[in-house]
């Protein structure tokens, strides 16, 4: 490697540190910043819709409310007021919270006069206040606040969109070194095609060298199966699965050693895998050349004249030439059927 070439890829690696780097740090910042910043109570309250029936000659109405906690620290000190128009009467309140340790209380109740007192409100926690009230006309009537140290509640309306802080801060990382790396991207574009086409080629290569491979383990494993060794077939083939476990052809041969050595079911398993492996013509043939062995030593002629024909339609030649040298099909040769094939 020269010392240009050498330089060149310190270089790299430099860039590549440095950015993730870079968004290491950026992301620390945001989420202490985050914890500072954000870390306050936010009072919200939500109203509902008015509820109006009559009941003795009198309007009735139930007005609800849902105090909450929206922020990272507890409110202390929680006061709701609501004042009704003073035709209005408070007849039933009632309030209620989804956590049971939180502690509240009617601090001052009037006629049209109510004042809840909480001792602390935290995050996720959330309170539902009930009225029952008379001669109440509208809901914009009524006047409502909610108090804590420190914060003053608003009132929450469900079609506005807040986005977190931290989702703004992670977006902007998250933006930070998708820049950078898109930055490092760029540069070294020429460098990346370069890489590529060399990867290509040596994939290519070793493609090649997986091809004879494959190739040496077929012929071996099929020249004993040929001359009888089943057992030793077995061996070289169950190696060959386990080294290249998506050959076609290697799975079908060992489909044929299993069936001559009278292993039918294992046999029919290795079929089943090969089938699902053909990836082309050559495969297509051995799979139906070598079921066509099976279906011979299962007395099963239609089958095995049926598999035969198809091998055949792919590589007639080699079909033709091998059909009258396999044992297996030694009670067929003087079959019309079978001799037909070599037409």
């Amino acid at each position: 490697m020269t010392k240009e070439k050498a330089s060149q890829e310190i270089n790299w690696k430099q860039i590549v540190i440095t950015s993730i780097i870079t968004g290491l740090v950026s992301l620390a910042v945001a989420i202490v910043v985050f914890f500072y910043t954000t870390e306050k109570t936010e009072l919200t309250y939500e109203e509902f819709p008015i509820s109006t029936f009559q009941s003795n000659e009198t309007e009735l109405s139930i007005v609800n409310y849902t105090i909450k906690n929206r922020g990272q620290k507890k409110a202390e000190n929680v006061k709701l007021y609501i004042e009704l128009p003073p035709i209005s009467r408070i007849k039933e309140p009632k309030i209620e919270s989804n956590n049971p340790l939180v502690e509240f209380k009617i601090v001052k109740q009037e006629k049209n006069l109510i004042i809840y007192q909480v001792n602390s409100l935290y995050q996720f926690d959330n309170l539902n206040l009930s009225l029952l009230v008379e001669n109440l006309k509208n809901k914009n009537d009524i006047k409502i606040e909610v108090r804590g140290n420190n914060s003053v509640g608003t009132l929450n309306d469900n079609n506005e969109k807040n986005i977190s802080p931290v989702v703004l801060y992670i977006t902007l990382v998250l933006v930070i070194i998708f820049i950078i790396l898109l930055i490092v991207l760029i540069t070294t574009a020429r460098k990346a095609a370069k890489a590529f086409k060399f990867f290509r080629k040596r994939l290519n290569e070793e493609s090649e060298i997986e091809d004879r491979k494959v190739a040496d383990i077929l012929t071996q494993g099929v020249d004993y199966c040929d001359m009888g060794m089943s057992e030793e077939s077995m061996k070289v083939l169950i190696k060959g699965k386990y080294l290249h476990p998506e050959s076609s052809a290697i799975h079908s041969n060992l489909a044929r050693a299993y069936a001559r050595n009278g292993q039918m079911e294992k046999a029919i398993i290795e079929y089943n895998i090969a089938e699902k492996l053909i990836k082309g013509e050559t495969d297509e043939m051995i799979f139906n050349y070598t079921k066509a062995h099976y279906f011979a030593l299962n007395n099963d002629k239609e089958s095995m004249i049926s598999h035969l024909k198809k091998a055949r339609d792919i590589d007639k030649e080699r079909v033709i030439k091998k059909i009258m040298l396999d044992d297996e099909f030694d009670s067929y040769k003087n079959d019309a059927e079978f001799l037909a094939l070599n037409e």
